[in-house]
């Protein structure tokens, strides 16, 4: 059960990654200072809640795709 929630929180994290960037690449085109202070302030907490998250699962096949995307933006 707990591997389950684990690998939720995973997911959840990797989702929420994902959106940050997008987000982030559009404050970048817009030049939006304090939206791009905000995101990073953001993209800081949600690494260190990714490098826990991944000390106790790692990603799967799963969440390939979703890996793939957060690195191509």
């Amino acid at each position: 059960m707990q591997a389950d929630a684990q690998k939720q929180e995973l997911k959840a994290t990797l989702d929420e990654l994902e959106l940050l960037h997008r987000d982030e690449a559009s404050a970048l085109r817009r030049l939006s200072r304090d939206k791009i202070d905000e995101l990073t302030d953001k993209k800081l907490a949600l690494w260190e809640r990714l490098r826990a998250v991944t000390a106790e699962v790692k990603p799967g096949p799963e969440d390939r795709a979703t890996l793939e995307r957060i690195r191509r933006l």
